[in-house]
């Protein structure tokens, strides 16, 4: 049977037993096409953020929409619509299911915990360093001035008490993420 790969797959395979290590194996059916499922480790070389693009990303993550991203002022919206669809299905199931097994848990305790290490997985793949910040009042403090108060928040509008800066909330979020990373946010 021919096996199907982009190029960037048949590179990693062409890779396996020298420094990429083959996982575990799944071969499957769908709608009459057979697949196979093949997970492998591959060494990634980790780069000071920002030094070849000169681009830092801050990422926001909620609920209401799992990460917005910021990334050299622009601003990436990812909804968690599909995220909450998944979780009420699965809900639905485990109610159904008179053997009550686990099908999951609500998207408050999995999301977060889940996608940062895939964000963190994805970005060093692709080479780019990986950088936590406190995500305490990124929220609630303006990316313009530096306020921060309580009262900059309401819901999903940030307006700023002092200089009068409006935007999305978890846009402002994302801003201040991407500024304390690159050491701008203690110069506003």
């Amino acid at each position: 049977m021919p096996l199907a790969v982009t190029r960037k797959q048949a590179a990693i395979l062409e890779r396996l037993g020298r420094d990429v290590r083959q996982g575990a194996a799944k071969l499957y059916e769908k709608r009459g096409r057979w697949f196979l499922a093949l997970s492998v480790t591959l060494p990634v070389e980790e780069k000071t953020a920002g030094t070849e693009s000169g681009k830092i990303a801050g990422i926001d993550m909620g609920l209401r929409y799992l990460a917005v991203v910021n990334a050299g002022g622009e601003t990436l919206f990812f909804p968690g619509d599909q995220a909450a669809y998944v979780r009420r299905r699965y809900h639905a199931l485990r109610r159904r299911n008179t053997r009550k097994r686990d099908f999951g848990r609500s998207l408050h305790s999995w999301s977060f915990y889940r996608l940062q290490p895939f964000i963190a997985y994805k970005a060093r793949l692709a080479g780019i360093r990986v950088k936590w910040v406190n995500p305490k009042d990124t929220s609630r403090t303006c990316p313009r001035c530096g306020h921060c108060a309580k009262e900059n928040r309401n819901g999903i509008r940030f307006r700023c008490g002092k200089c009068g800066y409006r935007g999305h909330a978890d846009a402002v979020g994302a801003w201040n993420i991407s500024l304390a990373i690159s050491g701008l946010a203690e110069a506003a």
